[in-house]
């Protein structure tokens, strides 16, 4: 089990009235296992709703093996003592031409009932470090055209966009995109 620890404080999400700390402020990031593929399920339906179970277990069964773990994989967040996953991020390295070896994250989701925003900068840093630790010269994030919310930490940590993806399905659902306003 990796756990990563913070470089700076945890941000935290403070009852004002009694002063105790809530569980942000111990948020654990560890690789997914594949007995907790069911228990993310619905941590990754907030990140792609269209996703059916069938098509989730085969994805992360997948990219929970062991052998892949160094070229892609799943790390989820944990906050304090709630044994339920509170966001996670889908990785995989790719070797570009101009950069080399890149780490590319997509599905970023937190939830939280106080403040999503400090399980947020936590997948940041842990995905920064997971780049380091596999020898990455890059990182590029992925989020989906309506993760507004993901994007402002993203902004916050240094991340800048870097173009833009365009998609067309060959085969299988054509699932409907809202519509995206290029500017």
């Amino acid at each position: 089990m990796i756990r990563s620890a913070p470089t700076k404080p945890a941000q935290s999400s403070r009852n004002s009235s009694s002063g105790e700390a809530s569980d942000v402020d111990d948020i654990r990031i560890e690789p997914l296992t594949p007995g907790r593929i069911l228990q993310v399920f619905p941590l990754i339906r907030e990140a792609v709703p269209q996703v059916r179970l069938e098509e989730w277990t085969r994805f992360a069964r997948a990219r929970t093996n062991p052998r892949s773990r160094d070229h892609a994989g799943i790390r989820v967040a944990t906050a304090g003592h709630n044994p339920y996953p509170s966001g996670l991020y889908c990785y995989r390295v790719e070797t570009r031409l101009l950069s080399g070896n890149v780490l590319v994250a997509d599905h970023f989701v937190a939830i939280d009932i106080l403040d999503a925003r400090p399980v947020l900068d936590r997948l940041i840093e842990d995905l920064e470090k997971l780049a380091v630790k596999l020898d990455c010269n890059e990182v590029r994030s992925i989020i989906q055209h309506r993760s507004t919310q993901t994007a402002q930490p993203l902004f916050a940590a240094g991340y800048h966009p870097q173009g833009m993806v365009f998609g067309k399905t060959l085969k299988g659902v054509a699932y409907p995109l809202p519509p995206v306003a290029l500017t």
